[in-house]
């Protein structure tokens, strides 16, 4: 099970027009967007000296980008951004942050430093980041084995680092500065595990839901905070069917609700797809009007090789459950299309959504596309597909994206970037579209090209937030020369 991070993202409305809010109160109109030069954030430190085995038993010195210290980021709408990495200072890992204020990015800090606070090794893949409205963080990584520390970001800087519980693949959320919400894998006991952050420091450990060691199996699990503090989680339970007497192969999608003090209701299955195994969920949550509203994406393949993106909704009003939608196939559905994957999504502060995923072909040729939909909170129904036009270095090409993102601002406009790894000519390079609803997205923009490291790509995956007044901020690792930097790119919106 993989490390996933789902954080309250805000995004695009279902209206024809973009606002933002000017300094002096009054709306203003999102018309466009210009990005900024690239700029470096930090020095990522040495990339480390390692052997690879692409092709065991072959094998060669090699200085990859490890992607699991690839760089996160929050942006609140003030503007006030947060970037977490993890760094090799010549002879330990650190993890490190930045601040970005006023348009520019800080001189980067460590968050914790010597003994039991450091991350154990290059490719530990333990650390997130959650952020507030306020601008605040929390980081929680791994370190010293199983153990889970946790260290929250004020105006006056990171907190001592606190145990929080024993465990992989941390989820955190942030609802305020003094408070704290972490879901994990544990290992003893075999279960989802969480912890809350209240006056006297971090609770103890508690089951959400048990984990069999046999099947059918707890696998994906991500976590989503709304507006009024409350959070929902969703997992899939599997049974793959292999045994001497397989039983039917299938999928189950599970969610609970949490609300301070009470806890978390009963779990409850939303989804069940026979003969398949859902790769990767995405969930968000958002306030609009006297309700919660919630989205679900799952990506599934099933046992004959045929994969989608498959979408549920629900809103939740006082005093009654979550009305959860049948899951509704998105992607991976169209004429000509065979398989969907990477989805990305989030919500804005009406409840309309924005959701991304990487399109595939096979007939007559092979060919990635980008594709993207947007949901509408008045009709609780998505909008039929539309290709991001002009998606370079695909076209007919073998190799797919590597990654996509999308954020989304509460003025109306979204962005989504994506790597793309050109092997034939050793290049990686990073691209970016801009969403302004009226004229819809923009040609791709190519925001940063490097050379490849030898193994694997000279670029991270990207990450993306948005400020409440459409600007966009895009986060990612580079590999140069035997070192590592941190890069960021900068989307102004364009108001009348």
């Amino acid at each position: 099970m993989r490390l996933l991070l789902v954080s309250c993202a805000l995004l695009v409305p279902a209206c024809a027009s973009s606002t933002a809010t000017s300094p002096d109160g009054e709306a203003s109109a999102v018309v466009g967007g210009a990005w900024e030069a690239p700029r470096t954030v930090a020095d990522g430190g040495p990339r480390l000296l390692v052997t690879c085995e692409p092709y065991p038993p072959t094998s060669f010195p090699c200085r990859p980008l490890f992607r699991e210290s690839w760089p996160l980021l929050t942006l609140a709408p003030s503007g006030l951004g947060l970037a977490l990495w993890n760094r090799w200072d010549g002879s330990q890992f650190r993890l490190a942050s930045a601040r970005f204020t006023a348009g520019a990015w800080d001189a980067p800090n460590d968050v914790a430093s010597g003994g039991r606070g450091e991350p154990e090794s290059p490719s530990f893949g333990q650390y997130a980041l959650a952020g507030d409205r306020g601008g605040n963080g929390l980081a929680v990584w791994r370190a010293d084995g199983p153990l889970l520390l946790a260290s929250r970001f004020t105006a006056s800087g990171w907190s001592p680092a606190e145990p929080v519980g024993m465990g992989v693949h941390a989820a955190p959320l942030l609802p305020d500065q003094a408070a704290g919400l972490v879901v994990w894998e544990g290992d003893a006991p075999r279960a989802l595990l969480w912890s809350r952050r209240d006056a006297s420091g971090w609770t103890p450990p508690a089951v959400l839901v048990d984990m069999p060691r046999s099947e059918p199996v707890v696998d994906e699990h991500a976590l989503a905070l709304a507006p009024d503090g409350s959070a929902v989680v969703a997992w899939t339970v599997r049974n793959s069917g292999f045994s001497d007497a397989p039983p039917p192969a299938y999928t189950e999608v599970w969610t609970s609700r949490y609300t301070a003090p009470r806890g978390w209701d009963a779990a409850r299955r939303i989804a069940r797809f026979e003969d398949s195994r859902v790769l990767s969920l995405r969930v968000a949550a958002q306030a609009f009007g006297a309700v919660l509203g919630y989205q679900l994406v799952s990506t599934r393949v099933s046992t004959f090789g045929a994969g989608g993106v498959w979408v549920q909704d629900a809103v939740h009003a006082a005093g009654e459950g979550d009305a959860w939608s049948q899951p509704r196939q998105i992607g991976g559905a169209e004429p000509g299309m065979t398989y969907a994957d990477l989805p990305a999504l989030a919500l804005d502060a009406r409840g309309n959504g924005v959701l991304a995923w990487v399109a595939v072909s096979t007939a007559p040729a092979q060919r990635y596309t980008i594709r993207a939909a947007r949901f509408s909170s008045t009709t609780r129904q998505w909008e039929p597909p539309a290709e991001l036009t002009g998606t370079p270095g695909f076209g007919d090409s073998a190799y797919p994206p590597d990654d996509l993102r999308v954020a989304l601002s509460d003025a109306g406009n979204a962005v989504a970037v994506w790597t793309y790894d050109d092997r034939a000519q050793g290049r990686s390079r990073l691209w970016a579209s801009h969403l302004v609803p009226a004229p819809g997205w923009s040609a791709p923009w190519l925001l940063r090209e490097a050379d490849d490291t030898g193994q694997g790509s000279g670029l991270s995956a990207p990450e993306a937030a948005m400020d409440a007044s459409g600007n966009a901020l895009v986060l990612w690792a580079q590999a140069d020369g035997e070192r590592a930097r941190i890069w960021s790119a900068r989307l102004v919106a364009q108001t009348r």
